[in-house]
């Protein structure tokens, strides 16, 4: 029964009409594929993603074995962008759905057992045996009933729970340190960016190694020497980025403490003429720093404007700790941490690279929607 509804949706996708082949048609289809995800109830979630994912694996194999005659067209390229990066997308919510149906699970085991424990198995065919049987079918039926009732929860209340359970910790952006902690992680990215090989060979090296191996071939030629420009700017680039941390956080301590004061003054000061003039001030100050507090959202800006972006390689998409990958993908997974294999060692990394892609994303995201809602108690006109 899910199958069909999501096929005749991307079926209708890839007409190839250069008259509909229009990014609105991208993303109303995105848009659909989204809401078929976000619909589910937890116990189909996980069913949900293996048809998106069969229906990517079956675009790219069919892209795959078209002639070069005939070339995918656009809306077949799309389609396959769309469907790798929503797949790998939700897919990272898998093992918080399933987390809460082991958790719900095992709740309903023990009031099993208990249930069981109770119950005894009487020969005769006395009326009190007979009304402990109807009671105990009762309480069965009872607890079937609640886990059914668990199972058909929506995807979106699983997930509002789940992030009210991971909740940041708060004082810990009181930090006078956290200036640091930009600083820490880029130098991180730098540091992992330029020890892109196992081996202890510099970035440079490599790349020279790279372009010695390639010589004749243009576009290799031109990629590495488009990568060698970004590894020689990741220094100019830190130090930008650090500058513009630092004024971003200078900007969120002066809007903090204005606020502050402009409470106080609203609370404490009985003059109207001065709390019309401190709110005034406040809100200046919000112009100034790029954050209008009457601006208005713009509902076409919607979060799909990075579905359509590329895409990599199918195979980086299984989690392992998200019980959808294959028992296949299961014991390269072993093998590459018992033998010490580059390019398998590569392909590792890289599967925690996407993984962490994706997690960064949907910060983004959550940020970009908590930009464009303002808080439900102050109005507009406010």
């Amino acid at each position: 029964m899910l199958w069909f509804p999501l096929y005749s949706l991307l079926l209708s996708n890839r007409v190839c009409d250069e008259q509909t082949e229009t990014r609105t048609s991208d993303q109303a289809t995105v848009q659909s594929v989204e809401d078929y995800i976000q619909t589910s109830s937890i116990g189909e979630f996980r069913k949900r993603l293996q048809l998106l994912y069969a229906f990517l694996g079956q675009n790219h194999i069919s892209a795959f074995l078209k002639n070069n005659s005939s070339p995918p067209c656009r809306m077949e390229q799309s389609t396959f962008l769309f469907l790798y990066n929503i797949f790998g997308y939700y897919v990272q919510f898998l093992p918080i759905v399933l987390k809460y149906i082991d958790a719900s699970r095992k709740e309903i085991l023990i009031e099993l057992k208990e249930l069981v424990k109770l119950c005894r198995w009487e020969h005769d065919k006395s009326y009190s045996s007979i009304e402990n049987l109807k009671k105990s079918r009762q309480k069965l039926k009872k607890l079937i009933q609640k886990y059914t009732d668990i199972l058909q929860e929506s995807f979106q209340n699983v997930l509002h729970k789940g992030s009210i359970s991971n909740a940041s910790d708060l004082p810990l952006f009181s930090d006078e340190n956290r200036l640091v902690w930009f600083e820490n992680c880029s130098m991180a990215l730098d540091n992992a960016f330029q020890n892109l090989q196992l081996k202890k060979t510099s970035a440079y090296d490599v790349l020279f190694l790279q372009q010695k191996n390639v010589e004749g071939n243009t576009e290799k030629l031109a990629f590495c020497a488009e990568f060698g420009s970004i590894l020689r700017s990741c220094d100019s680039q830190h130090t930008l980025y650090l500058e513009g941390w630092k004024d971003a956080w200078h900007t969120v301590e002066n809007i903090y403490i204005k606020a502050v004061d402009s409470g106080n003054v609203w609370k404490d000061d009985k003059h109207g003429q001065r709390k019309r003039r401190t709110l005034s001030d406040l809100l200046d100050l919000l112009r100034s720093s790029g954050l209008p507090p009457n601006k208005s959202t713009d509902k076409d800006q919607r979060k799909d404007w990075w579905f359509l972006e590329l895409s990599g390689d199918m195979q980086c998409l299984l989690l392992e700790n998200s019980r959808f990958a294959s028992p296949s993908s299961l014991e390269i997974d072993a093998k590459v941490k018992d033998n010490d294999v580059p390019e398998e060692s590569s392909l590792t990394e890289w599967k925690a690279a996407i993984e962490h892609y994706f997690k960064s994303v949907m910060s983004v995201l959550l940020l970009q929607e908590t930009c464009q809602n303002p808080h439900k108690d102050i109005t507009l006109e406010q």
